[in-house]
């Protein structure tokens, strides 16, 4: 997979993922193959091994099933996965939740039927997202 990834230069990176380049610079279906396969991998990753912190400092474990038990019966012991690749750090979207943008489309604005002064929209808008409920799903 590295040797996939290594196909790519940071400058080709760049340019895919800018949405106003992918005009100019559109993918080739190998490019798109490739990034696909490599998603692929990443999200289908394993964890290698789980760590928490005891009495006696960190604890580690490449046993599944003993991760399992210290989360059944220590839930003040936060156990975390260990992969061999880094993770994606994208935030998992909780069922009915939906992302959104701090700054708003001027799109988003209209369907909302927010009017008036372009400053007076943003307001408003983030004003809704700052009493919206926070996401418990960590």
């Amino acid at each position: 997979m590295r040797k996939l990834l290594d196909s790519f230069t940071d400058e080709r990176l760049k340019e895919l993922s800018v949405e106003e380049d992918l005009y100019n610079y559109p993918p080739t279906q190998e490019e798109l193959n490739s990034l696909a396969r490599i998603a692929l991998a990443v999200k289908m990753a394993e964890p290698v091994a789980w760590k928490w912190r005891g009495a006696v400092g960190d604890i580690w474990t490449e046993k599944k099933e003993k991760a399992d038990f210290v989360t059944k019966f220590c839930p003040e012991l936060p156990v975390t996965e260990l992969y061999t690749t880094p993770q994606l750090n994208s935030p998992e979207i909780p069922e009915g939740w939906k992302l959104v943008p701090n700054m708003p489309t001027l799109g988003m604005l209209s369907v909302l039927g927010l009017t008036g002064s372009f400053e007076s929209m943003l307001g408003r808008y983030a004003d809704m997202l700052a009493a919206a409920t926070e996401s418990n799903h960590d």
